[in-house]
């Protein structure tokens, strides 16, 4: 009774493992279909691609404004140090805007990332392709992903083959 049990335990859990890929493909499709669609409308105007290249170098000027403080930092320290020990430690405030610099291309620059990351260069979806490609991808996603269902089903074919299983004669119970 007991291997019966680990080997539907070990079932169901190969069933849910099955799933959760399932979902994360689904999932991966779904962005790279948005995302290139996002990419395709902004790179399809003149006003797309310059408001997209100016949010870059927007970006990319954070991203080098806190590199330089960082390095103004350990110049400043260097410095310092050679003055007056304690004084080094005055260097650090210049890593405050530093790191605040860091965190605003890291929060502001997350729609870049995820843009770069999922869009398919190779690929264009203009923007009336992507209402019916998002339905097709909202139908697998009823199929693919409705969990308590499919979880059910497994739960219920497992269920069938306990059912179907001969029944081992009880042995003792322990109390």
């Amino acid at each position: 009774m007991a291997r019966r049990h680990a080997r539907s335990t070990f079932r169901l859990l190969r069933a849910l493992w099955r799933y959760r890929g399932k979902i994360e493909a689904h999932g991966d499709q779904y962005q790279a279909e948005l995302a290139t669609a996002v990419h395709t409308t902004l790179d399809q105007r003149l006003v797309g691609r310059t408001a997209l290249g100016a949010y870059r170098l927007a970006m990319r000027a954070l991203l080098v404004g806190a590199v330089v403080l960082v390095l103004v930092a350990v110049l400043l320290a260097v410095v310092l140090w050679r003055v007056e020990h304690w004084a080094a430690a005055f260097s650090l405030l210049v890593l405050i805007p530093a790191g605040l610099l860091a965190w605003w291309r890291i929060s502001w620059g997350a729609p870049l990332d995820w843009l770069d990351e999922h869009a398919d260069p190779a690929r264009t979806v203009s923007i009336t392709e992507l209402p019916a490609s998002l339905r097709r991808l909202a139908a697998e996603s009823r199929r693919v992903a409705d969990i308590p269902a499919r979880i059910g089903d497994e739960l219920d074919e497992l269920a069938r083959e306990v059912e179907d299983a001969p029944v081992d004669a009880p042995g003792p119970s322990t109390p």
